[in-house]
């Protein structure tokens, strides 16, 4: 799962890199979009919007 992390913690953009189907897609989303919060990058000593890619794995 690919997404942006804002200036302010929220995430938005969300993008499935590569399609497990089955529901897979949509629960990687939720896991996501419901876990616990994120918190900006920082460069240069500014709070940034980043990309960032996150592993999701599920077993069988």
């Amino acid at each position: 799962v690919e997404f942006n992390v804002g200036i302010d913690g929220t995430i938005s953009n969300l993008e499935i890199s590569s399609s497990l189907g089955y529901g897979c897609d949509e629960e990687a989303i939720r896991l996501i979009q419901e876990g616990p919060g994120w918190r900006p990058a920082i460069r240069n000593g500014s709070f940034v919007t980043e990309r960032v890619r996150v592993a999701v794995r599920f077993n069988p």
